[in-house]
């Protein structure tokens, strides 16, 4: 083989076959990888903003902690809206709550069920998060922590009573008293896989004030 051969085969074969390789692997990753560093970007950027010395974020929450909001008074958060925080003193961890939980939603904080209830409505609170952003302390949570969902129309305490590690969404949602449950990816942290593990922590409500009317159907 000449010298101009093997220029060729320098300058050109040998970086369009590393780039077929990577879009090979790519596709058969699917987009676990590049969703993931996505999140862990919008995850600094989020943490790193400014946030309101009063309550530690830039929406306006309530400290309304008992009695009852009349329904017609409450206003329902839009799909993709910001409406709390997700707060636990014991392992430092305030992240912002949005209704929904779609892919965009989660690399900004902790995206709620459009299939659960509200915090008040005396219904199941199903929230996930990314294990590797947002949700990365709960990884240090026990039964028996509190945590808090501080929203813009009341604030709500529960209590830890359960963490179960399951199979993929293997659990039901019970609306025959109001729970937060929080889910994320397990273990903790394992970026390199595709994870089919999930653990859940099902937290008792301690106080908060109820929706009237029992919201939503």
């Amino acid at each position: 083989m000449g010298h101009k051969e093997q220029r060729i085969l320098r300058y050109i074969w040998i970086p369009l076959s590393i780039t077929i390789i990577g879009l090979i692997l790519y596709f058969l990753a699917g987009h676990f990888f590049t969703d993931n560093i996505a999140a862990q970007i919008s995850y600094v950027v989020v943490q790193g903003e400014p946030k309101d010395s009063s309550n530690g974020s830039d929406i306006r929450l309530s400290d309304i902690a008992e009695g009852t909001i009349e329904a017609q008074e409450w206003i329902m958060p839009a799909s993709g809206e910001q409406y709390g925080e997700i707060k636990c003193d014991n392992v430092s961890m305030s992240v912002p709550l949005y209704y929904g939980d779609t892919d965009d939603i989660l690399k900004k904080g902790a995206g709620q069920s459009f299939l659960s209830g509200f915090p008040g409505q005396q219904k199941t609170v199903l929230v996930g998060g990314h294990d590797t952003t947002f949700f990365a302390p709960l990884e240090n949570v026990k039964e028996g922590d509190s945590i808090v969902l501080a929203c813009t129309y009341g604030s709500f305490e529960y209590k830890v009573s359960q963490i179960n590690i399951i199979d993929g969404a293997d659990f039901t949602i019970s609306d025959t008293e109001e729970q937060l449950v929080l889910y994320t990816c397990y273990p903790f942290g394992k970026t390199g896989v595709d994870r089919a593990k999930k653990i859940v922590y099902i937290c008792d409500k301690v106080s908060g004030p109820e929706i009237g009317g029992s919201g939503i159907e």
